[in-house]
């Protein structure tokens, strides 16, 4: 047998038949902190783009670099919720994906993953909603329909309102959407893990999206750690509506529900991390996590003013 001549003939087949194969779609990493820009600076840019890092690109009115407080680096996040307002288009911020092109940012679909990780400082004196939920980390997904894009709500992340109960979850995920299997509210963590004023916190957020959930043999999972530690795992929640369902955008607080605080306040935040890539760090369980990772200056510090 002549193998060079074998290998010619199968190697245009073997060759079709790798490219016929579907190609993983690339996994992208977008990190916004207060090292984007200078203090006083909107954190925010439609092209995703601010001082080599990535930034908001919209929704962000009142965000700001600050010097004020910072986990990391020489800079930080100054958030502000007005008095009375609820904070739309001014708290926080939203990432559309796409926008994020220099990143390799893209929409996340069926089988995907997402990780979010922020850090978070609330001053002395900051005061939560005694009732009603905060808006916290959102992913929005949309669908087609009848060639039209369809938005079909959000994975959410709330920040339950604090209470005086020994059973307390600080943390609730819901599927926003008016389908079975949706709106199905599940708490997560102890009263521990609720935000201590006046210093730093990480919480990370993960969800890997699917129509089915892991406990009925499909992909949707829910996870949420606080200061590295895995707080809560849900495998009883969808994570998709369709199967052709996508997530294009995160939503970082944005909205304070109720009518607004009676008072106007700000807290900070730095390092946010949004990514589609495995990370390399693991939890003691061995899932994969961001981690709090970086410069540990979660450290007690003299409280920064409220006002």
């Amino acid at each position: 047998m002549n193998t060079l001549k074998t290998i010619k003939r199968v190697a245009p087949v073997i060759g079709l038949l790798i490219s016929s194969l579907p190609l993983a779609a690339a996994a992208f990493t977008l990190t916004i902190s207060g090292e984007g820009g200078d203090p006083g600076e909107k954190a925010s840019s439609r092209d995703c783009q601010r001082g080599g890092q990535e930034a908001f690109t919209h929704a962000a009115g009142s965000t700001e670099y600050t010097d004020e407080e910072f986990f990391s680096g020489t800079k930080g996040l100054r958030l502000e919720i007005k008095e009375g307002r609820t904070g739309w288009g001014s708290l926080g911020g939203v990432v559309n994906f796409e926008d994020c092109s220099h990143a390799g940012g893209r929409h996340l679909t069926r089988g995907d993953e997402l990780w979010v990780r922020t850090r978070l400082f609330f001053p002395v004196g900051f005061e939560f909603m005694d009732r009603g939920r905060h808006k916290f980390l959102r992913a929005r997904h949309y669908s087609m329909v009848d060639g039209q894009k369809i938005s079909e709500g959000y994975l959410n992340l709330y920040i339950n309102p604090q209470v005086n109960d020994p059973e307390y979850k600080p943390f609730a995920y819901i599927l926003e959407a008016h389908v079975p299997g949706g709106l199905r509210w599940a708490s997560v963590g102890e009263s521990r893990h609720f935000f201590q004023l006046g210093q730093w916190h990480t919480v990370e957020y993960y969800v890997k999206l699917d129509t089915v959930t892991a406990a009925d043999g499909g992909q949707a999972l829910i996870r949420v750690w606080v200061d590295g530690e895995l707080i809560g795992e849900i495998d009883n929640r969808i994570t998709l509506i369709n199967p052709d369902s996508w997530v294009e955008s995160l939503y970082y607080f944005t909205y304070w529900n109720d009518e607004g605080p009676d008072r106007t306040m700000h807290f900070y935040a730095d390092d946010i991390v949004i990514t589609s890539d495995t990370p390399a760090d693991r939890d003691e369980q061995g899932n994969p996590f961001i981690g709090v990772g970086g410069d540990q200056s979660s450290r007690p510090r003299p409280p920064a003013p409220l006002n």
